[in-house]
C-alpha cells in the first residue's frame, strides 16, 4: 500500500477485523479498520496491551476533534509494562537475548509518530484508492 510511517511492507489484518472488512468489500460496503502497534516480542501473549488502544482512540479523538480522558489506560499500560519486564526477567538468557534482537529491530525508528498532515492524509488516501483500484494487487 506504499510507505506509511518509514515501513515499506504490507501487513495482514486477520481474525474478525479482517473478516469484518472482507464481509464489507465483497457487499460494495466502505469499511475502515484502525489498529494499534503491538511489539513483535509480545504480539502472541495473551494479554491486553493498552497503548495500542491508547494510540487508536488519540488519532480518533484528534480526527473527531473529541476530548478523552485516557488516564486509566495510561495506568494499564503501566502495570502491563511492569508485568512483562517482570517476565522477562523469568525467561532463559537465551530467550531474552532473541528478545532484545526483536526490541531493538522495532526500535529502530526512535522518532515518535506524529500528527498526521493534511497532505498525509491526501497521499495516504491516494495509495488506498490505488490499491482498491488494482483489485487489492501490490505492484
Amino acid at each position: 500500500m506504499g510507505n506509511v510511517e518509514g515501513r515499506s511492507s504490507q501487513g495482514n489484518i486477520t481474525g474478525l477485523n479482517g473478516l469484518l472488512l472482507g464481509v464489507a468489500r465483497a457487499k460494495g460496503l466502505p469499511g475502515i479498520c484502525l489498529l494499534g502497534e503491538i511489539p513483535i516480542y509480545i504480539a502472541q501473549f495473551p494479554v491486553p496491551y493498552p497503548k495500542a488502544s491508547k494510540s487508536i482512540l488519540e488519532v480518533l479523538a484528534a480526527k473527531l476533534e473529541l476530548t478523552m480522558d485516557l488516564r486509566k489506560l495510561d495506568d494499564q499500560a503501566q502495570e502491563v509494562e511492569q508485568n512483562i519486564e517482570r517476565l522477562y526477567h523469568l525467561i532463559p538468557e537465551e530467550v531474552r537475548e532473541r528478545i532484545d534482537k526483536l526490541k531493538h529491530v522495532s526500535n529502530t525508528n526512535e522518532e515518535k509518530p506524529g500528527t498526521i498532515t493534511e497532505e498525509d492524509e491526501k497521499r495516504i488516501m491516494q495509495q488506498i484508492e490505488e490499491f482498491f483500484k488494482k483489485g487489492g494487487k501490490q505492484d
